[in-house]
């Protein structure tokens, strides 16, 4: 199955790269972006399911060299329990701006750290929105600086996530979009409890998938997050839709878990309604599923990863301004 390339007004999202060879896969990448009228210049994020770690170290070669000396847009990198294709080492998901937009991609001075092997970029400024890349609770030396679900949670907020914020004059009330991923599912709970207290209830829109122990690049960390938020110049054009956020015409929706996917599709078809469109204005569909086989997904580009437990829909849609 090809990648799925859509546009959503400034923005290009590209969903389900996948192949057994990473250098492939970004070639392929490079040409539908540029095929869509963006570029590798202009990608602002990256997620990247792997199947085993082992396929890690090649990815990140081929990464570098498929961005030169450009930013490595920030990234979020787990390990799943498969994937949807048998033979690919990697599904990766995309998002650029367009080169119409004019938008520049700019790293912000966040105090990130993050590993060398790596070579991303922690936190980037793409027109107004900032884009923050899965952090573990690691300190100045990269060290886990706390243990257990709710530690490192905490740990996050205050030490990774708002210095990252403040320093792209951005915060925590702006944030549009969260994705949590919990490698030990018994402590779901304990995650959501500190995720409520950092934000003082007011919780924006949050997709959180349980994945198998270790799912991080450190055995250690059970909790990875990653932001995408608005400018504080942005802040008026910010719009609350049925617990998702709009900004620009980009729809940022909670992860919507359930039983099946029916009832799923029906949850956010009433959000997409509230917020004046439908299902055919998805741009991204990713789907967290126990049993990849048994999945009933209807005409929608979608990619879908294994993991231990449950069922979670992370979509992603475009509202046109008037």
């Amino acid at each position: 199955m090809p990648a799925s390339i859509e546009r959503a007004g400034n923005w290009i999202f590209g969903t389900g790269f996948r192949a057994s060879d990473a250098r492939t896969l970004f070639e392929k990448m490079d040409q539908q972006l540029r095929e869509a009228g963006s570029s590798m210049s202009r990608v602002a994020r990256l997620d990247q399911y792997y199947p085993d770690a082992r396929c890690v170290p090649g990815y990140h070669a081929a990464r570098k060299q498929a961005f030169g000396a450009g930013q490595i847009a920030p990234s979020t990198s787990v390990i799943v329990s498969g994937l949807q294709s048998a033979d690919a080492q990697m599904d990766v998901q995309v998002i650029a701006a367009t080169d119409a937009s004019g938008y520049v991609v700019e790293p912000v001075r966040s105090g990130l750290n993050r590993p060398d092997a790596s070579g991303y970029t922690p936190c980037l400024r793409v027109g107004d929105m900032i884009f923050v890349a899965g952090q573990l609770a690691r300190d100045g030396a990269g060290k886990l600086a706390a243990r257990g679900v709710a530690a490192e949670t905490e740990y996050m907020v205050r030490q990774r996530l708002i210095p990252a914020l403040e320093a792209a004059q951005s915060g925590l009330d702006l944030v549009l979009k969260a994705q949590v991923y919990v490698s030990n599912p018994e402590e779901l709970p304990a995650f959501s409890q500190a995720w409520a207290r950092a934000f003082a209830a007011r919780i924006p829109p949050t997709t959180v998938v349980p994945l198998q122990h270790p799912a991080f690049l450190t055995a250690e960390a059970t909790v990875e997050i990653n932001l995408i938020a608005a400018h504080r110049s942005a802040a008026g054009r910010v719009r609350e839709i049925e617990g998702a956020r709009a900004l620009d015409g980009l729809l940022f929706m909670p992860g919507l878990s359930g039983t099946n996917m029916s009832d799923i599709i029906d949850r956010a078809s009433r959000i997409f309604a509230a917020a004046g469109c439908d299902l055919a204005r998805v741009v991204r569909m990713l789907v967290f599923a126990a049993d990849l086989a048994a999945l009933r997904v209807p005409q929608i580009p979608f990619t879908a990863v294994k993991v231990p437990t449950g069922l979670t829909v992370d979509l992603w849609g475009y509202v046109p301004q008037p």
